[in-house]
């Protein structure tokens, strides 16, 4: 029997009978009227009994009528609860597609730069250090004269290098390579007032790599932008230097600056000679090498990768204040050992340990992976250090 009303609610489904025959269907199944007899359940059985006759075709209509009635309600209600999920669910859909082709663009499109900037050949230039365009591309040169101070600079490269070395002169002088989309030519290097700019529209270019000899000390601001390139400046005195760094090397050497700000991910970080009074410094998914800094007060982050650094000494300033981090990366630090340093040291990290083999320490605190001390004679040195270090997944090591 179960069989039975099975085939019928599938021929419902099949659209191969309608909702009525269906329920003539089931009616008969459930009185137990045999299946080569179902079609002839409902018509007027034979005979002179006209009462039976009438009981036999007016009996079954009722409950067939309340029964495809109820079925049609069911079949409606269940419509209109569907109705508004499916719409939803539509929905979702239709933007979890959309955003995910967007991710997958945005993906391709790093990809293929990625691919050409590792592929295509360096365009050669006449300095020793070359910047990097995508294929043949084309060139412009530019000389300025630079007159007085306070002046600002403003360069941004676009899947290319940077390079600005200072020099003892009065004249900018610049090379750009590039490569356009659509044979764009729309790209200066503009003055206006004392702001000095490369001046285009990155939606017409593909590739800007940018080469600067600069004077050393006519520029107290300098901001440069890289994306997907190599940023190196020397040898250059500012009041403020800015820089960002998107999936690109950068380096800093010789640099005198009294604010540095240094964003970048995805690649090493190097400072070398690098003076000032502050610094705050984050890189992400790379490794940060430090030699020689003289800063008196520096913020260091790193995420995913180490921290190195190599210090020879603590000249220009009375106290310094470092502060490192580097989340799951190891923090290494070798630092000047003399008489006139004193040192005050506050060192963590969470699963691991911290070695320090700097002598002449008194210990406040010291847990194997948390370390507090301090120089015996600190508050009568003429230099004090003050080092707060912090990391998770790796050790500590300050000598």
């Amino acid at each position: 029997m179960d069989s039975d009303k099975m085939m019928i609610l599938k021929m419902l489904e099949e659209k191969k009978i309608s909702a009525d025959e269906a329920a003539r269907l089931l009616d008969s199944l459930n009185k137990g009227t045999p299946r080569s007899r179902v079609y002839n359940s409902t018509r007027p059985a034979s005979g002179n009994d006209n009462s039976n006759s009438s009981t036999s075709t007016s009996s079954p209509s009722q409950p067939i009528e309340e029964f495809t009635s109820d079925i049609a309600k069911k079949f409606d209600d269940l419509a209109k609860e569907l109705e508004p999920k499916i719409q939803n669910l539509t929905k979702v859909i239709v933007q979890k597609t959309a955003g995910a082709a967007d991710r997958l663009s945005k993906t391709l499109q790093t990809y293929q730069a990625t691919e050409r900037y590792k592929a295509e050949p360096v365009k050669p230039t006449a300095h020793k250090v070359e910047p990097k365009a995508f294929g043949a591309g084309k060139e412009k040169s530019y000389e300025m004269v630079v007159s007085g101070g306070g002046n600002q600079l403003n360069l941004t490269s676009l899947n290319g290098d940077i390079y600005i070395r200072g020099y003892n002169g009065d004249k900018i002088t610049l090379k750009v390579f590039y490569k356009s989309r659509n044979n764009s030519e729309d790209i200066e290097f503009i003055k206006l007032s004392n702001k000095y700019l490369l001046n285009y529209n990155e939606d017409d270019f593909e590739s800007v790599s940018i080469d600067m000899f600069l004077p050393e000390k006519l520029f107290s601001n300098i901001i440069l932008d890289t994306n997907t390139g190599k940023a190196v400046v020397s040898t250059v005195e500012c009041e403020y230097l800015v820089m960002t760094n998107l999936n690109g090397a950068t380096q800093l050497s010789d640099v005198t600056a009294h604010n540095i700000k240094i964003d970048c991910n995805n690649n090493e970080l190097k400072l070398e000679n690098v003076k000032g009074a502050t610094a705050k410094i984050e890189n992400y998914n790379g490794a940060v090498i430090l030699t020689n800094l003289d800063l008196q007060k520096i913020k260091i982050d790193s995420f995913n990768c180490s921290i190195t650094a190599n210090i020879e000494n603590f000249n220009k300033y009375s106290e310094y204040v470092w502060e490192v981090e580097a989340s799951n990366g190891k923090i290494n630090l070798n630092l000047p050992s003399s008489k006139d340093i004193g040192y005050y040291l506050n060192a963590r990290t969470s699963l691991n340990n911290v070695k320090i083999g700097i002598v002449g320490l008194s210990y406040l605190a010291n847990s194997g992976n948390f370390i507090e001390a301090r120089s015996i004679d600190y508050e009568k040195v003429p230099k004090r250090v003050l080092l707060r270090m912090e990391t998770s997944n790796a050790p500590i090591v300050i000598n």
